[in-house]
């Protein structure tokens, strides 16, 4: 049974817009405002919010399989009862068979789209006839906000970036609008149709390199959390400031060392009552953990989540 426009529209998590082409079915974690501002700003950034981070299907279902087409060939994550499956990769065209379960109970199965360098779509998704697909129930509803870590980059397993896994042991719907090299940019924010209760906010480490003094910083982010707060007057607010580096200790800014930026951040935070959780007790900070000089390899993701959570848990005003 091929699932219609519709039904893949009820299954969907993540996508702030979502239509259908000749093409088959798109989406996209950017609303068309969101995506207009990024357009002048860098094509590099574009590029990157137009991707599909944390776009998935996600649903119960008692058919024995799941077939899905995808119409890019690209980095497909598919998870089982929340158990990743050992081949991720699927090709435009081409169909892609999951094995669930023949026991007729129904089984959570959960399609996660490329989170890098692809605009994916499903051309096709199909169970076994008389089957059911209902949508998985969700008991929060957040939104992510940051650059290339919110994004996930260089995590060898994407659904185990900090959002992804954050999102999981919340159980939360979420949306994660992460876009490698933005920064503090108030005209890339749109409410959209999404309603988060809860918002993280994490960028400056592009802010530090971009501008050219911690006045500037302070002012663009004061600038971007006065909207965020217009947006999601009803949301708990979250400022994540920015993780420890590997030119941590060595890099050279205009205005001094780059933990003057998680201060400057989380003095403008503070100055809404914003609850700041401070980036360099999320991760060791050693090169094991990490990539490259910036971002965290798989296991760096891992502890980033497992501490932030903690983190979050351990807040007065508990999430």
């Amino acid at each position: 049974m091929r699932l219609s426009f519709k039904q893949i529209e009820s299954i969907a998590v993540g996508a702030m817009q979502i239509w259908e082409n000749i093409d088959g079915v798109h989406f996209c974690k950017m609303t068309p405002a969101q995506l207009d501002a990024y357009s002048v700003i860098d094509s590099f950034i574009y590029g990157n919010a137009k991707t599909s981070t944390g776009v998935r299907l996600d649903f119960w279902t008692d058919s024995p399989w799941v077939k899905f087409r995808p119409t890019v060939t690209g980095k497909y994550e598919v998870k089982v009862d929340g158990i990743l499956l050992e081949n991720s990769h699927a090709t435009a065209g081409e169909d892609t068979l999951i094995d669930v379960s023949n026991n007729e109970k129904l089984h959570r199965v959960t399609i996660h789209l490329p989170c890098h360098d692809v605009i994916a779509g499903i051309k096709l998704l199909e169970i076994a006839d008389g089957s059911v697909a209902r949508p998985h129930e969700f008991a929060r509803k957040f939104l992510f906000l940051g650059d290339s870590i919110t994004q996930g980059w260089n995590s060898d397993v994407e659904t185990l970036s900090y959002a992804y896994q954050v999102s999981d042991h919340f159980n939360a719907a979420s949306v994660i609008q992460g876009v490698g090299g933005s920064f503090f940019e108030p005209t890339t924010l749109d409410r959209g149709d999404f309603e988060p209760d809860t918002v993280f906010v994490a960028f400056g480490t592009n802010d530090a390199r971009r501008f050219h003094s911690l006045d500037a910083i302070h002012l663009r982010c004061e600038e971007y959390i006065k909207k965020v707060l217009t947006l999601f007057p009803e949301a708990q607010l979250y400022v994540i400031t920015p993780i420890w580096c590997g030119d941590f200790d060595t890099i050279q800014l205009p205005f001094g060392h780059i933990r003057e930026v998680g201060a400057t951040i989380a003095d403008a935070a503070h100055q809404f009552g914003i609850t700041v959780i401070d980036g360099l007790q999320m991760i060791p900070h050693e090169k094991t953990y990490f990539a490259d000089d910036l971002h965290p390899n798989t296991e760096g993701f891992c502890v980033y989540a497992e501490n932030l959570i903690r983190a979050l848990e351990n807040k007065k005003n508990n999430i």
